[in-house]
């Protein structure tokens, strides 16, 4: 294998790393998407049955809190999706026991109350759930094949 100062000398261990560098840029750009809109998306509208113009018109100061609550949805998927690069080169990549520990923490605590709200909101046919529940199934694959190289 050719010398890299990015990848591991473990072939699992690079899978894993592509994989989280995977499912964190994701995290980062859905999050960019509602950082940077603050809008109600398609589904959204469906779930509540109303507009934005229509929450608007009903309580101007409402349309606004829920503006910043999705902004601020958007920049918590951000930092997470930092925070995971950061975890995956300066953790996983060098075989941390602490790396691997708190992804599986991390995803624990964020993506199923991540999933359970999307499933509510978006239907399982949803793109936010689907995107969730491939992040998920993504980080339990990498967490299962990284195992053996951080543990032994």
């Amino acid at each position: 294998m050719a010398e890299s100062k990015f990848l591991t000398d473990s072939r699992n261990l690079n899978i894993v790393v592509i994989l989280f560098l995977i499912t964190n840029t994701t995290l980062i750009i859905t999050g960019a998407i509602y950082a940077i809109l603050g809008t109600f998306m398609s589904y959204h509208v469906d779930y509540t049955g109303l507009t934005e113009s229509e929450v608007a018109s009903y309580n101007p100061k409402l349309m606004i809190l829920i503006s910043v609550f999705i902004r601020l949805l958007g920049v918590n998927e951000m930092v997470i999706g930092i925070s995971g690069i950061y975890i995956n080169i300066y953790g996983i990549r060098k075989k941390e026991k602490w790396a691997w520990n708190l992804i599986l923490i991390v995803s624990t605590m964020w993506f199923i109350p991540t999933l359970i709200l999307t499933l509510i909101i978006t239907g399982i046919f949803g793109l936010p759930f689907v995107l969730s529940f491939i992040a998920g199934i993504i980080t339990v694959i990498a967490l299962y094949i990284s195992y053996k190289d951080i543990f032994k």
